[in-house]
Order: structure tokens, then C-alpha cells, then sequence
């Protein structure tokens, strides 16, 4: 009966995640078909059977990004982190991106630094995250040095 149990609860388990999955392609293809409203609330009811789906949220995370709804994008990413998973990397990385394209550049790079020191040591895109703040960071000086040269030219 030990493996009658075990093999039942694992049953249990491989259909729940194969429904989860079947659910997210059911409203990714919303997403693709420009059914906002339909593919927003499959991935909220995603979340509210699988709170562990972490893809869920980081769509939902995409699509505020996509309204330009900054502070409900950091939501869903802030969301995703209660997981009981461990840190993500994708979770991370959106949101260093997300914090990069919004001026947010030293708690961006925090986001990727802790990819590379926490989690994976040799994620590519963590890397490339930091490179392209050093590589901004090294035109913004760039451009103001040559801002302040000009302002002491025409004087």
C-alpha cells in the first residue's frame, strides 16, 4: 500500500503541473492573439492553483511592462520571489532589465551582481547586464565630459 500511496501522490503531482503547463500555453497563445484581459486572467488563475509557477508572474510581470505600468511590474516580479523556489535567475534578470531601462542603474546592477554571486556564477546574461551599465556609465562620462569641454569653449 506504501506504493500504491506514493505512486498516487505522484500522479497527483505530474497531473497538476502538466494542467499548469497545458493553462500557460493556453494563455500565452491569448497573449500572442492580443487577448490581454483572457491571457491576464489565466496566468492569475495559474498562480492561485500554483503559487510555486514562477513563469506566470514574470508574464504578468511582462505584459505591465508592455502597458508601461512600472510599479505593477515590479509587483508581479516582487510577487514571484515569495515562491519557495530559490531565486530564480530569469526573476532577477527581468527585473534588472526592467530597473535598467528605467534609470535605475545601481539597483539594476545589484539585481545582476547577485545573479552572478548567488546563483550562477557564469550566467551570460547577468554579464551582459553588467557590461551594458558599464558601457552606459562610460558614454554618460564620456558625454558629459565633452558637455563641460564646449561650456568652456564658447566662454
Amino acid at each position: 500500500t506504501n506504493i500504491y500511496k506514493t505512486l498516487n501522490q505522484e500522479e497527483k503531482f505530474v497531473n497538476s503541473n502538466i494542467k499548469g503547463f497545458i493553462q500557460f500555453n493556453l494563455a500565452y497563445w491569448h497573449e500572442i492573439e492580443h487577448q490581454y484581459d483572457h491571457c491576464n486572467s489565466k496566468y492569475k488563475q495559474i498562480i492561485t492553483e500554483q503559487p510555486d509557477y514562477i513563469d506566470a508572474y514574470l508574464r504578468l510581470a511582462y505584459l505591465a511592462r508592455k502597458r508601461g505600468d512600472f510599479n505593477r511590474c515590479i509587483y508581479w516580479i516582487n510577487e514571484a520571489s515569495k515562491s519557495k523556489l530559490k531565486a530564480p535567475v530569469n526573476q532577477h534578470c527581468l527585473k534588472g532589465k526592467l530597473l535598467l531601462d528605467n534609470g535605475f542603474i545601481g539597483e539594476a546592477s545589484d539585481e545582476f551582481k547577485f545573479v552572478i554571486e548567488k546563483i550562477v556564477r557564469d550566467d551570460s546574461y547577468s554579464f551582459l547586464g553588467l557590461a551594458n551599465i558599464s558601457f552606459k556609465n562610460a558614454v554618460d562620462m564620456k558625454d558629459n565630459t565633452n558637455g563641460e569641454q564646449d561650456r568652456l569653449l564658447v566662454k
